[in-house]
């Protein structure tokens, strides 16, 4: 009997993917480390001969990393990391999260569906038991992974998926903008985030829609103070005024 070979599927190998993921991961660690400062150009030669593999795979690496706001290319200077936020994209992303994510939680917390509440506390548990993190992003990236979830929850919890897909497209941003800057302050993990979180969770509690919002904005609000005093410590830049946007019952 004769056998005939599975045809294998189109594109890119398993032994490629491999290398592409392992490059990607690299370089990851090393620009949230700051090992690759902001703003640094990136040698794909040099790259290829650190982590030894061709300049295949470091490219799509680094086009991975650019989708993701991490790196930066220019059609004559290739590759770059990202410069570090200023001050006003930082309160411009913050306002972002505001807008969204209060809308969200105040529609999510008021419908109580109990898989968001129970999928929160989850996350905000897991969130709590890890006190001592590291100042290494193999250290802590667990601990930001988390907080993502907890946020995205928050925003899926309005069942809107334009809404949801615009906040998950952000991840990336977010995650570059934070752990860029938490490395020095001890910040990741704070008792603050830890308490913004659990007021947060009570409003879910409760189904209080406008107290699920104003807790996030009071997060977020605390989380921009958080960032600007990390960015001042880095940078030497002053921590000016607060946002415009804040608690709906501040206004």
């Amino acid at each position: 009997m004769s056998t005939t070979s599975r045809p294998q599927p189109s594109g890119t190998s398993p032994k490629k993917v491999s290398l592409t993921e392992r490059a990607y991961a690299a370089i990851k660690e090393q620009i949230l480390d700051q090992r690759l400062e902001p703003g640094a150009r990136l040698n794909i030669d040099a790259l290829s001969r650190q982590l030894s593999v061709s300049s295949s795979p470091i490219r799509e690496a680094l086009a991975r990393l650019e989708a993701e706001r991490l790196v930066v290319s220019a059609t004559n200077t290739g590759y770059s990391v990202t410069p570090s936020p200023t001050p006003q994209f930082l309160r411009d992303l913050m306002e972002y999260r505001a807008v969204t994510e209060g809308y969200c939680a105040n529609v999510g917390a008021a419908a109580g569906a109990p898989d968001v509440r129970a999928a929160l506390e989850k996350i905000e548990k897991s969130m709590r038991s890890m006190r001592k993190l590291g100042t290494r992003f193999r250290e802590y990236r667990e601990y930001t992974a988390l907080d993502s979830q907890f946020h995205q929850t928050i925003v899926d919890s309005a069942r809107n998926e334009v809404l949801s897909a615009s906040y998950k497209s952000m991840h990336a941003v977010l995650a570059g903008a934070r752990m860029s800057l938490f490395r020095d302050a001890g910040t990741i993990g704070s008792d603050d985030a830890v308490n913004e979180h659990a007021e947060i969770l009570a409003a879910y509690a409760k189904r209080d829609g406008k107290r699920a919002e104003a807790a996030i904005r009071t997060h977020l609000q605390g989380a921009l103070a958080r960032m600007l005093s990390a960015l001042q410590r880095s940078q030497g830049l002053a921590n000016e005024a607060a946002p415009r946007w804040g608690s709906p019952e501040s206004k």
